[in-house]
């Protein structure tokens, strides 16, 4: 099926493979996947979650002991704004 599909795109092999790579690597959004998938999907992420705390992947950090310029960053995991122009 994938090659027919190739055999009728009217692009170079290098412009298909970035196509097809782009396809695979992207991922879904949580919210997106439970949708999707129910309560597999949430079963699935807890999974994740409990490892990156097993695994002790992030630290806490006391706000005050960061420079100005970084706090926007450290808050961008709790939030969903961008980053400031600096």
């Amino acid at each position: 099926m994938l090659q027919q599909a190739a055999d009728k795109m009217d692009e170079s092999l290098d412009n298909i493979y970035k196509y097809i790579f782009g396809h695979i690597m992207t991922q879904m959004t949580a919210t997106a996947g439970i949708k999707k998938h129910g309560q597999a999907a949430v079963d699935a992420l807890l999974q994740e979650f409990c490892q990156l705390d097993s695994k002790n992947v992030f630290e806490s950090l006391d706000a005050s002991t960061l420079v100005r310029s970084a706090n926007p960053f450290a808050l961008l995991t709790l939030s969903k704004r961008s980053v400031p122009a600096s």
